[in-house]
């Protein structure tokens, strides 16, 4: 009597799914057993009984990747895994760079499996910062870089070695030459006398040549000794001249308030003829 493994009435011999597990014998590992028909690590053991189908020595309940043995764990769930279990693998996956899917890369995470937590610029096992939206297991650090300066008072926050910017030109103050960004120099103002931490305080420099008039040796003088200072000579003068003839012609309207006019032309030429005929 013909073998018929599945009692459909077609013998092994023509039917072409003999467990009638709806898996073709030609892609069936197990064509006579209809519980099973994949083995994915081939160990003799039909992935649905096997706890471990891709023989990684991790239980397909905790492997995110059951049937790929160069990977087990994805943390955070982006389809990539963490690392691969050999390095070279050969796998068509893609290694995550980034496991928590904090977008801090994993080479620079100080938690690179803790989404909350990222950089510790400082290394001091606080973290920077905590992701928004997140608490992280450990306390924020209030000082990234370790300077001594709490972040809230740091204009360089992350440089150890800089921390105020009075000016705000991204320049440390340390080394800024001109901290209140006047466009005067912290040495000029000093000789100048005026604070050079004060961007309303600066220098006088009345003929702009850039050196203030406490400075200058020629100063203010510079700007009367040409045209414009001829000008104001001569403008003095003028004033001067006229206050002293204002002077002079009310002290004689005082003296003699009825001197009489001077004489007209006609009257001189009269004169000069009655003289003539003489």
């Amino acid at each position: 009597m013909p073998t018929d493994t599945d009692g459909d009435e077609i013998c092994n011999n023509l039917d072409n799914d003999d467990d009638d597990d709806g898996y073709l014998d030609v892609e069936d590992a197990f064509p006579y057993n209809s519980e099973e028909w994949v083995d994915n690590d081939m160990d003799g053991i039909g992935d649905n009984q096997d706890d471990d189908d891709d023989n990684d020595d991790w239980e397909d309940h905790q492997d995110d990747f059951p049937n790929e043995a160069c990977a087990y764990i994805d943390s955070d769930g982006d389809g990539r895994p963490d690392s691969f279990v050999i390095p070279n693998c050969p796998t068509s996956l893609e290694e995550d760079t980034d496991d928590d899917g904090d977008g801090v890369d994993d080479t620079v995470d100080a938690w690179p499996l803790d989404p909350a937590m990222g950089l510790d610029t400082d290394g001091d096992g606080l973290p920077d910062k905590h992701k928004s939206g997140l608490t992280g297991s450990i306390a924020e650090d209030i000082d990234d870089d370790n300077d001594g300066y709490l972040d809230t008072e740091d204009d360089f926050p992350l440089d150890a070695n800089r921390w105020l910017d009075t000016d705000g030109d991204g320049i440390d103050d340390s080394i800024d030459a001109d901290r209140d960004g006047d466009d005067w120099s912290d040495i000029d103002e000093e000789n100048c006398g005026t604070d050079s931490m004060d961007n309303g305080d600066w220098p006088t420099d009345s003929d702009n040549d850039g050196i203030c008039d406490a400075m200058d040796k020629q100063g203010i003088t510079e700007v009367l000794s040409g045209g414009i200072g001829i000008a104001f000579a001569l403008a003095f003068l003028l004033i001067l001249g006229a206050i002293a003839y204002s002077r002079q012609e009310s002290s004689l309207g005082e003296s003699n308030p009825q001197i009489p006019p001077p004489p007209s032309l006609d009257e001189v030429m009269e004169v000069e003829v009655e003289e003539d005929s003489d």
